[in-house]
C-alpha cells in the first residue's frame, strides 16, 4: 500500500447506533490510547447550511483532523429531492470546496439503488451531481454471481477496474443464545479484476468441454477392435460437431494418447 500520515478523525454517524459504531471500532482495534483520537457525532442539523458550518466550525477548532468521514451523504445535505440535480450539485459543491479550502479528506457515504445498473457508478441513489462534482467515487457491488466487487473511477491518478474484493468477516455474538450476531468486516484485499476472472472462468469452460470431446473419442475406440478406428468411423460415431472432433483428435494424437 501507500504510505499514510496518521491524523484525527472526525465521523458523522448519522445511521447507526453509537453501540454499533463502539462494537465495530473495537473489532477493528481500535485502541484510543495509541491510536489517533476519533470524535463520533451521531446528530445533524436540518439544514444543509447549518450542517456545513457546524463542520467548518469543529475543523477549525480541531486543526488536527484531516480525515471527515459522512455517513450518510443525504443525511448530511438534507436536500428535499435527492433526484434533482441542481440541488444535490451545490451542496455537494460547497462540501468539496470546504474539504479544498481545510486541506482535509472527505469520504461520503452513499446507498446504491436496489436495480443493477450497466454501469455501477450509476447505480449510486439519487441523481448523477452526487458522482459527477466528487474527485473520486469508489462504488462496491454485488453482481449476479454474489462476489463482492470494488471500482473506482477519479478526476486525477489511477482508477481501480472492477475487482473482485476479498473481505475478512467475523461474527461477534449478541448478548443472547438467539441473536444472530453482528457480521464485521475486519480487513479488505484485492482479488484478480472481474475481465481477468471472466476470461479465466471461460477459459475453464473451453477446457472443460475439449475435455468432453475427447472422453468421447477414447471411450469410442475402447469398445473397437484393437482401440482402433478410421478418422472417419471415429467422426460418424462420436457426437458433436465435426471441427470440435477433429480439434479432440489432434490433441489426443499430440498427447500420445491415441
Amino acid at each position: 500500500g501507500r504510505k499514510v500520515n496518521k491524523s484525527e478523525v472526525l465521523l458523522l454517524s448519522l445511521e447507526d447506533p453509537l453501540a454499533h459504531v463502539d462494537l465495530c471500532l473495537h473489532v477493528l482495534g481500535y485502541d484510543p490510547a495509541q491510536d489517533c483520537e476519533m470524535r463520533i457525532v451521531d446528530r445533524s442539523a436540518f439544514t444543509v447550511d447549518d450542517n456545513l458550518a457546524a463542520l467548518e466550525q469543529a475543523i477549525k477548532s480541531r486543526p488536527k483532523v484531516k480525515f471527515v468521514i459522512i455517513d450518510t451523504l443525504t443525511k448530511f445535505l438534507r436536500v428535499d429531492d435527492t433526484n434533482e440535480f441542481m440541488a444535490v450539485q451545490r451542496s455537494v459543491e460547497r462540501l468539496r470546496n470546504l474539504a479544498r479550502d481545510h486541506h482535509i479528506h472527505i469520504l461520503a457515504l452513499a446507498h446504491r439503488k436496489k436495480v443493477s445498473t450497466d454501469d455501477p457508478f450509476d447505480s449510486i441513489l439519487g441523481t448523477v451531481a452526487f458522482r459527477a462534482e466528487t474527485d473520486t467515487n469508489i462504488v462496491i457491488y454485488h453482481p449476479d454471481n454474489g462476489e463482492r466487487v470494488i471500482a473506482t473511477e477519479s478526476r486525477m491518478g489511477k482508477f481501480i477496474s472492477p475487482t473482485i474484493l476479498i473481505s475478512n468477516v467475523v461474527n461477534v455474538p449478541g448478548e443472547d443464545e438467539d441473536s444472530v450476531g453482528t457480521d464485521v468486516v475486519t480487513g479488505f484485499s484485492l482479488g484478480s479484476s472481474v475481465a481477468g476472472r471472466k476470461a479465466e472462468n471461460a477459459a475453464k469452460t473451453q477446457r472443460k468441454r475439449e475435455l468432453d470431446y475427447e472422453e468421447r473419442i477414447v471411450e469410442y475406440l475402447r469398445g473397437c477392435k484393437d482401440k482402433k478406428a478410421a478418422q472417419k468411423d471415429v467422426l460418424e460415431k462420436v457426437e458433436g460437431r465435426t471441427e470440435k472432433v477433429l480439434a479432440a483428435i489432434q490433441r489426443l494424437t499430440e498427447k500420445g494418447i491415441i
